[in-house]
């Protein structure tokens, strides 16, 4: 092999691992992105339940949960909502789950997890092992198993 062609393969080496990285970047840069857009929308959410619960005294129906997320801005990166609250009672506690959201990304550096909305209003991040953990503290009796 002469001296053009090993630079050659160099260049081709290097636009090949500019372009791979490149690729990945733009890939997990797409997964925060709907992460974000996903955790924005269950906030909203929250807020809503909280000025209907205010208004009304009691968690909204899952036929308003069903009609309100259609509104949120985000809300097709949420994904398919589990809305808890016809198996939730006066036992509730500010760290139960109401609601939530399964997101499954197959980047390098996002994992897959669940976007969740406790009974308090508070979003957060699980990964699927600290979900199943709280979930397993929390099913109601004969809550489905989603």
């Amino acid at each position: 092999m002469n001296k053009k062609q090993k630079y050659f393969l160099l260049k081709l080496l290097v636009v090949f691992s500019v372009t791979a990285i490149t690729v990945a970047t733009v890939s997990s840069f797409k997964d925060f992105i709907n992460k974000s857009e996903s955790l924005l929308a269950m906030e909203n959410l929250g807020a809503s339940i909280n000025q209907y619960r205010n208004q009304h005294g009691t968690l909204p129906p899952e036929n308003y949960i069903d009609d309100i997320k259609t509104k949120l801005r985000g809300a097709p990166r949420m994904g398919k909502l589990v809305y808890r609250a016809k198996w939730l009672d006066y036992t509730t506690t500010s760290e139960t789950i109401l609601a939530y959201s399964k997101k499954d990304y197959s980047g390098i550096i996002l994992s897959s997890g669940y976007v969740v909305l406790k009974y308090n209003g508070e979003v957060q991040w699980l990964t699927e092992d600290e979900f199943q953990i709280t979930m397993a503290l929390q099913w109601a009796q004969g809550e489905p198993i989603e």
